[in-house]
């Protein structure tokens, strides 16, 4: 577990009724040191959460191996999200993802992902203006 010197953790009982939610739980744990925050979602039944899970890739980071989960992945679920909350951020997020990672990014996935959460639109206009603020 955490050192609760090191990290914020959610107290037990915040952790297990988010798990409790299946795909729509989230929680996240902090670096004091760094600031840097790990979001958790349950992986539920969701098709894309799964996606995500299986082509993860693991990297070191500061002499540390750690999960990442993949561009495409993030992508997607950045348009699901900017469906439900309309948060210009992660039209930004993805945009730079675009700018920075092209490789990383599977484009037809994508294509994908984002018909079958109703944002065709929402991913071209990403695509045409990749790398903008």
């Amino acid at each position: 577990m955490c050192d609760p010197e090191q990290f914020y953790v959610p107290p037990i009982e915040t952790i297990r009724a988010e798990l409790g939610r299946g795909s729509r739980g989230h929680f996240n744990i902090i670096d004091f040191a760094t600031g840097m925050k790990a979001d958790l979602y349950p992986a539920g039944e969701d098709p894309l959460i799964r996606f995500g899970l299986m082509h993860a890739s693991r990297r070191d980071l500061a002499g540390e191996s750690v999960v990442v989960a993949p561009a495409t992945y993030v992508i997607a679920m950045k348009l699901r999200y900017y469906g439900i909350s309309q948060q210009d951020k992660h039209l930004r997020d993805i945009r730079s993802i675009l700018a920075l990672s092209p490789q990383e990014v599977d484009i037809q996935a994508v294509d994908r992902w984002a018909h079958a959460c109703g944002a065709d639109e929402t991913w071209k206009r990403c695509q045409k203006s990749a790398g903008e603020e």
